[in-house]
C-alpha cells in the first residue's frame, strides 16, 4: 500500500471518528492502534475539527476528550511512529479549535474536560520533556516536541487568551524550563533546536508576567554553558543576518536598493532551504536577546565572550568577532534604525535602543563598554544621504564596544532629521548617551573619543527643531525633547572636566558652543514666544528655559570677548585662546540630578508595547 492509499485511509478514520458522539473502539476494538500506526493529515484534520458547528463540537466533546485522552496516552508508550503520530494529531485538533475563536476554558472542557484537564497537560508536558532531555529520544521526536509546545503555545494571536499557557506555568511543570536550559547547554542539540528553544522560554516569559514562574528561573539562572548557549543562538543568527545583507547590499548598484533590502530585516533565523518569515524572525530574535538582557544579570556577561569550546568541541575556525553578540547585535542595530517607514521596523528600532538601555543601566556592562582592553573593529551601516552613498563602514579602527555605541546614536541623530520625526525614538537614544554620560562622570572614565561629534548631532538637532517647531508641536512636546538634549550638554559644561580626556577636549566645548550660538539664540527666542502667549506649553517651555542659563551665559560671556578681537574671520586657537583665559571670571549654576536616570522599568509604561510585540511574534 502506497503513501497515497495511507493518507486516504486516515481520512475515513477521521470521518468515522466525528461520525458519532461515542468511542470508535466501542464497535472497531482495534480502531485506535490503527489510527496512531497511520501518518497524520494534519491539514485536513484541522480543516475538519475548523469547520464543526459550536454544536456539533457539543455534541462531540466526548470523542474529542477520548481522542486527547488516547493522545497523550499513546505519548507514553516506547512506540516512536505512534507518539510521532499522536502528537501531531493534537496539535492539529487543537489548531482547529482555535480558528473558531481562540483557546478559552469552553475549548480546554471541549479538549480534555475540565475535571482532568490539569492532569491530562502535566502528563503531557512531562512527557514532550522527556523526549527533550534524553539523548536516547531521536531528533525528529525532539523537533516535534517542541513544534506541539510552540504550536500549543501560538494558537490565538494574543498570549493571555490562551487559557493552554496556565499549564505550561503550573508550578509542577518547572521540568519544562530545565528542558530547555539542557537543549542550550549541548552544542548538538543547540545547533538542531536552539532557535526553537529560544523563542519558546521567550513565549513562556511572557505569559502573565506578574505571575510567572519562568521570569524567577531566568532572573536566577546562572550556568554558564546555558546562558553562552542562549547568546550563542542569538548571535549566531545576527551574524547571518548581517551577512546576508551585506551581500544584498554589495550585489547592487541601485539607489532604491535600502527599501528593498530593509524588507529583509529580520529574516535571522535561516536554513539551508527556508527563509523564516521576516517579521516573526526580527521580533523574536531581539525579544529573546531583550528578556535575557533585562532579567539576568548574568547573561551580561556572555555579551562580549566568545568561548573557544563548548562542550569538548573545538569551535570552527571560520568564526570571528561576528559570534561576539554584542558585535553583532551593533551591527544589525545600525541597520534596523535607518529604516523607520513601517510599524513594524519602527518597533524593531525601538527594541533595539530598549536593549542598549538595559545594557547601560548595568555598571558592569558599562564597565566592559569602556575597557580598552575589549577593543572591537564593528562595521556600521550608514544610510545613503545627498552628500555619500549607503554602505557598511568596515575601515573603523579597533575600539572599545562604547565608541560604536556612541558612533551608532550620533548616525541616528543625524540621519534622522525629518519632518515625521521620530520622537520616542530619539527619546530612547538620548537616554542611553545620558546613560553613558553619568557613568563616565561617576566612575571617572576618560574615554578617548571625538566629542564634537556628538555635540554637532545634538546642536544639528536643536536647531532643526526650532526651524520645524510649527509642524513637530502638532505631534508632540518639542520643548521636553529639547530640554533632553540640554539636559547632556549641560552634563558636559558642570561635570566634563572630570570624565573628557584633557582640557583641550573641555575647551572645545565652550568653543562649539561660541561657535554655532545662533541655535541656542534661537531655541531660546522660542522658549520665551511659548513662555509669553501663555501656551499649553508654556511649562515645558519654562523649564527648558531655566536649563539654558549656563548655555546663556557662556554665550554672553565670552562673545563679546572674541568680538573685542576686532577680525572678522577668527582662528579656532584664537577663539581657544579667549576661552582658556575666561573660566576664572565666569559664572554658572549648578543644577541638580543632572547625573540621575531612572532605571529602565517595563511596567507599566511599556507593558502594551510588548504585548504587541508577542502578538507579531505570534501572528
Amino acid at each position: 500500500m502506497d503513501r497515497k492509499e495511507l493518507k486516504q485511509k486516515v481520512l475515513l478514520f477521521y470521518d468515522q471518528l466525528f461520525s458519532k458522539n461515542e468511542d470508535p473502539a466501542k464497535t472497531s476494538p482495534n480502531f485506535w492502534n490503527e489510527f496512531f500506526l497511520l501518518w497524520t493529515n494534519q491539514a485536513k484534520l484541522e480543516e475538519c475539527v475548523g469547520r464543526l458547528s459550536g454544536q456539533q463540537l457539543l455534541r462531540l466533546k466526548p470523542v474529542f476528550n477520548i481522542l486527547t485522552s488516547q493522545c497523550v496516552t499513546v505519548v507514553q508508550e516506547e512506540h516512536n511512529i505512534k507518539a510521532v503520530n499522536a502528537i501531531q494529531t493534537l496539535i492539529a485538533v487543537v489548531r482547529g479549535l482555535a480558528r473558531r475563536g481562540g483557546v478559552g476554558f469552553d475549548v480546554i472542557d471541549i479538549l480534555f474536560g475540565f475535571d482532568v484537564a490539569e492532569e491530562q497537560m502535566k502528563k503531557l508536558i512531562e512527557r514532550l520533556c522527556e523526549f527533550l532531555m534524553h539523548e536516547e529520544h531521536p531528533n525528529v521526536l525532539k523537533k516535534l516536541s517542541l513544534d506541539a509546545f510552540l504550536s500549543l503555545a501560538t494558537v490565538t494571536d494574543k498570549l493571555a487568551e490562551n487559557e493552554l499557557m496556565r499549564y505550561f506555568l503550573n508550578s509542577n511543570n518547572v521540568v519544562l524550563f530545565d528542558a530547555i536550559v539542557q537543549l542550550l547547554n549541548n552544542s548538538t542539540s543547540r545547533k538542531l533546536h536552539g532557535d526553537s528553544a529560544v523563542l519558546l522560554l521567550t513565549l513562556l516569559i511572557n505569559y502573565c508576567k506578574h505571575e510567572n514562574q519562568f521570569i524567577a528561573k531566568l532572573s536566577i539562572l546562572d550556568d554558564e554553558l546555558a546562558l553562552h548557549g542562549y547568546s550563542h543562538v542569538i548571535s549566531t543568527s545576527l551574524a547571518e543576518h548581517n551577512r546576508f545583507f551585506q551581500n544584498h547590499l554589495s550585489q547592487s548598484e541601485s539607489k532604491g536598493m535600502l527599501a528593498s533590502v530593509t524588507n529583509m530585516v529580520g529574516t535571522m533565523f535561516v536554513a539551508e532551504d527556508v527563509v523564516l518569515n521576516s517579521v516573526k524572525s526580527d521580533d523574536r530574535l531581539l525579544l529573546a536577546m531583550y528578556e535575557a538582557v533585562h532579567l539576568n544579570r548574568n547573561f551580561i556577561t556572555t555579551l562580549t565572550s566568545m568561548p573557544t569550546q563548548v562542550d569538548g568541541m573545538e569551535m570552527s575556525a571560520s568564526q570571528d568577532e561576528s559570534t561576539n553578540l554584542f558585535v553583532a547585535f551593533l551591527t544589525y542595530c545600525s541597520v534596523v534604525i535607518q529604516d523607520l517607514k513601517s510599524e513594524r521596523t519602527r518597533d524593531a528600532a525601538k527594541l533595539c535602543f530598549v536593549i542598549l538601555t538595559c545594557i547601560a543601566d548595568d555598571q558592569y556592562a558599562n564597565g566592559v563598554m569602556h575597557d580598552v582592553n575589549m577593543a572591537f573593529r564593528i562595521p556600521l551601516y550608514r544610510a545613503p544621504m545627498r552628500h555619500r552613498k549607503g554602505a557598511f563602514d568596515k575601515s573603523r579602527p579597533l575600539r572599545p564596544l562604547v565608541v560604536t555605541v556612541l558612533d551608532l546614536l550620533c548616525e541616528f541623530i543625524s540621519s534622522h532629521l525629518m519632518r515625521q520625526l521620530p520622537n520616542e525614538l530619539f527619546g530612547w537614544a538620548l537616554g542611553i548617551v545620558q546613560r553613558i554620560i553619568c557613568y563616565e562622570k561617576k566612575c571617572r572614565v576618560r574615554l578617548q573619543y571625538d566629542w564634537r561629534a556628538l555635540w554637532n548631532a545634538l546642536i544639528s538637532l536643536l536647531r532643526f527643531v526650532v526651524q520645524q517647531e510649527a509642524h513637530l508641536v502638532q505631534s508632540f512636546d518639542v520643548f521636553v525633547l529639547c530640554q533632553k538634549v540640554v539636559t547632556i550638554l549641560n552634563l558636559f559644561i558642570t561635570f566634563g572636566d572630570t570624565f573628557l580626556p584633557d582640557p583641550t577636549t573641555y575647551d572645545h566645548l565652550y568653543y562649539e558652543i561660541i561657535r554655532q550660538r545662533d541655535a541656542f539664540d534661537n531655541l531660546y527666542s522660542l522658549v520665551l514666544r511659548y513662555v509669553n502667549e501663555n501656551s499649553t506649553l508654556k511649562e515645558s517651555a519654562s523649564k527648558l528655559g531655566n536649563q539654558l542659563i549656563n548655555i546663556r551665559s557662556i554665550v554672553s560671556h565670552l562673545q563679546p570677548k572674541v568680538a573685542q578681537l576686532g577680525e572678522t574671520s577668527l582662528t579656532e586657537e584664537q577663539v581657544l585662546a579667549v576661552v582658556r583665559g575666561s573660566y576664572d571670571s565666569l559664572t554658572l549654576k549648578l543644577y541638580e540630578y543632572l547625573d540621575v536616570v531612572d532605571r529602565y522599568d517595563e511596567t507599566p509604561q511599556h507593558t502594551a508595547f510588548f504585548a504587541e510585540l508577542v502578538s507579531s511574534v505570534i501572528a
